[in-house]
């Protein structure tokens, strides 16, 4: 939320829903905050069941061209949807090596304390992030 404001988006217009794991949950919720009269402009989704469970949703109301939509991990054949689903990238290569290497470090005796890696992430824009509305 704290890089909303930063960006002017005020926080007390972004409706937040955690616990979502699977693309049923998902589907089902983005109906929910479909309904209101106004319904969001845009949708971000933590992860990839999460993002196909709301993109099914949106096609089920014909909504998929007027919400924009941000998923985060790349979604198998994503670039094949109408629109294609902007996706912010991790490195899961990466993040799992950097893992391994400190495991292995550890199991050989080196006494590493607990620190923040981060790993960059790569936004690939593919048409379905950009400011609604977006229609043909």
């Amino acid at each position: 939320m704290q890089g909303l404001s930063r960006t002017g988006i005020p926080s007390a217009d972004v409706i937040q829903i955690d616990g979502i794991r699977n693309e049923h949950s998902a589907r089902s919720v983005t109906h929910e905050i479909l309904d209101p009269a106004q319904p969001p402009t845009a949708i971000v989704a933590a992860q990839n069941l999460v993002a196909l469970g709301a993109i099914h949703a949106l096609r089920e109301r014909e909504l998929h061209k007027r919400v924009a939509r941000v998923g985060f991990d790349d979604i198998m054949l994503g670039d094949l949807l109408d629109p294609d689903i902007t996706v912010v990238a991790q490195n899961p290569q990466r993040i799992g090596e950097l893992a391994a290497e400190r495991a292995l470090a550890r199991m050989q005796g080196e006494d590493l304390p607990p620190e923040t890696i981060i790993v960059p992430t790569t936004l690939i824009p593919r048409g379905s992030g950009e400011a609604p509305p977006y229609v043909d």
